[in-house]
């Protein structure tokens, strides 16, 4: 993810994400994860302010075409923990139905060298690229 997406969701919700955090994955799955740390935030506010600090993404990456998302709970609200559960799984879920390069609705390719998930015209720019 570029440098302006990735400090946008870090600057919004900095509680969410240690100092050196970095996104590993396309630009395409930005609104995903801005959309993701703002409903685990909402699920943060619902906390006693000492434990604001009880949720962390660790780490967000891109592996064989879907976002893998590593985070770090602390907290005892169970009710809170499964619904950030929830959320997390969702956006997994739904990262290997966009382009991972543009957000469009994309498929799981293995065409390519590695699987990724992409639109038409992203598989084919690559595509062509490989040829």
């Amino acid at each position: 993810m570029n440098k302006e997406n990735s400090d946008k969701i870090k600057n919004d919700f900095p509680r969410l994400f240690p100092e050196k955090f970095g996104f590993e994955c396309g630009d395409g799955w930005f609104d995903l994860l801005y959309k993701l740390a703002r409903r685990v935030d909402r699920q943060v506010d619902k906390l006693p302010s000492d434990e604001h600090d009880g949720v962390m993404f660790f780490q967000i990456k891109e592996k064989f075409g879907s976002l893998r998302i590593y985070w770090r709970i602390t907290i005892a609200n169970s009710d809170i923990v499964e619904n950030i559960r929830a959320l997390v799984n969702y956006a997994e879920y739904k990262s290997t139905k966009l382009c991972d390069k543009c957000g469009k609705e994309g498929i799981s390719r293995n065409d390519i060298g590695w699987v990724r998930t992409l639109c038409e015209e992203h598989h084919q720019e690559i595509k062509n690229k490989r040829v």
